[in-house]
């Protein structure tokens, strides 16, 4: 009996949290921005602390800007910050106890440019999830990734136009 009850007190932290981007696919054209969200999915469990290093192509894609309007971390031990020529996003986030609960927290807001056509992947490199517990426990089970189709942009030609052509006005002799 003495070791059910004790089984009961002791909290589950296995791994439940997930950190994921959004959308996770999408088309777009070449020239055109468009916006990714890294987002933190909690497992029902308060968590107060996040970090990660995003990594993309910087052959395809380019950081036009980071934000972190709507952010569940208001603390950051590491602003966020990007690399077009190494192709890396790094943030390090926290918020004060309790902490967030919820399955779509929106972590940094990514504005991204596609530069060539092709597929562009994008993968977390590494990272933690760190429930609001005392102890720092890592709670990150999984890490999401993403990927994009850049097309080329259309071009339309012109087609020429032609001078009307009708009856025409006979010269008269001088």
């Amino acid at each position: 009996m003495f070791l059910f009850s004790f089984c009961l007190a002791m909290p589950a932290f296995a791994g439940s949290a997930s950190l994921y981007l959004s959308p996770s696919v999408g088309n777009y054209t070449v020239g055109n921005t468009f916006l990714v969200q890294i987002k933190v999915n909690s497992g029902g469990l308060a968590i107060n602390a996040a970090d990660s290093t995003l990594i993309f192509d910087p052959d395809k894609l380019e950081v036009a800007s980071l934000s972190k309007t709507d952010s569940v971390f208001s603390l950051w031990v590491q602003e966020p910050v990007f690399s077009n020529s190494l192709g890396t996003i790094n943030f390090a986030g926290g918020k004060p106890s309790p902490g967030f609960v919820g399955a779509a927290g929106t972590i940094i807001n990514i504005t991204f440019k596609a530069k060539i056509a092709g597929t562009a992947n994008l993968t977390f490199a590494a990272g933690s999830v760190l429930a609001d517990d005392g102890k720092g426990t890592n709670i990150l089970a999984s890490m999401g990734a993403a990927a994009y189709a850049l097309a080329s942009k259309t071009i339309t030609p012109l087609l020429p136009v032609e001078a009307p052509t009708g009856p025409t006005t006979p010269s008269l002799p001088t």
